[in-house]
């Protein structure tokens, strides 16, 4: 998904962010970088490791947001948007 489509399924759905990109650093723990309206953000958490597409929204909605240094070293794709905090 591109940043101008992650826009529009924001506007479309009315969420504040949208799954842009998964990482996984292990089978069971997922880091995911949500697209906002004025920036991204990350957040991780532990997952079943089943279906890490499916389990993105999830980890999102409960994960806990990682620092700003530790995102960008993770998602190097988003250094020209704002982290938001």
């Amino acid at each position: 998904m591109t940043a101008e489509q992650a826009l529009v399924e924001l506007e479309r759905t009315g969420h504040n962010h949208v799954p842009m990109c998964v990482y996984s650093l292990a089978r069971r723990v997922l880091a995911v970088a949500a697209r906002r309206i004025e920036g991204w953000c990350a957040y991780i958490n532990a997952v079943p490791g089943k279906d890490h597409q499916a389990e993105a929204l999830p980890v999102m909605d409960s994960g806990d947001k990682l620092a700003e240094p530790v995102a960008r070293a993770m998602f190097p794709q988003f250094a020209n948007l704002h982290y938001c905090r």
